[in-house]
């Protein structure tokens, strides 16, 4: 809806097996993109695993490099810095 590309133009399904795997080409993307807006839910558990948690690079670099502008229940919505 939107016509854009997720970040790095790579989109996978964000299950642990598939990020253990992609992970280092999703944050190249993102780094490489720079996105102005990023929305993340850090509550979200696949197999009883935070999101946060086997996405651990991409979460560590947003959290760096992206400021929270307004939420939606536990959906944020994130700005570069």
């Amino acid at each position: 809806m939107s016509q854009t590309l997720p970040a790095g133009d790579i989109f996978v399904f964000q299950f642990p097996w598939f990020l253990k795997v992609a992970e280092d080409r999703i944050l190249e993307g993102i780094k490489k993109d720079r996105p102005e807006i990023i929305v993340s839910d850090r509550t979200v558990k696949i197999e009883d695993q935070l999101i946060s948690d086997f996405a651990r690079k991409i979460d560590q670099y947003i959290k760096e490099n992206y400021e929270k502008i307004d939420s939606v229940r536990e959906t944020e919505i994130l700005r570069r810095k």
